[in-house]
């Protein structure tokens, strides 16, 4: 991965990360969050749509979260001249974007 490319990851995760800006960071008291792919899939049940509407919620805070972290430890690892954990820390960056979206998606969709 050239430069070039690093900058436009970088330049990619802060946009999203202050698209998603009226997410607030304030952590979810209650019990963990399941993993993005299996709160899509899985049927809502007895919840009803405020419910859903505030695990995405949630969801999108604790990827927002996610992200901020991966991106200081891409910061830190280009200072440290750690090109390969800048490798790896870009990958996980890329699948927190698309986790990020995803959920975005399907909050719009729960909102109508």
């Amino acid at each position: 991965m050239d430069w070039a490319h690093i900058l436009l990851l970088c330049g990619t995760v802060g946009f999203l990360v202050s698209s998603s800006a009226a997410v607030p960071t304030t952590k979810h008291s209650g019990l963990s969050l399941p993993p993005p792919a299996a709160s899509h899939s899985k049927p809502s049940g007895n919840k009803s749509n405020w419910q859903n509407i505030q695990d995405v919620y949630f969801e999108l805070t604790n990827i927002r979260n996610q992200l901020s972290e991966a991106q200081e430890q891409l910061r830190e690892a280009y200072d440290n001249n750690d090109y390969d954990a800048a490798r790896e820390l870009a990958e996980q960056i890329r699948g927190l974007q698309q986790q990020l979206q995803e959920a975005y998606n399907h909050l719009n969709a729960l909102t109508g």
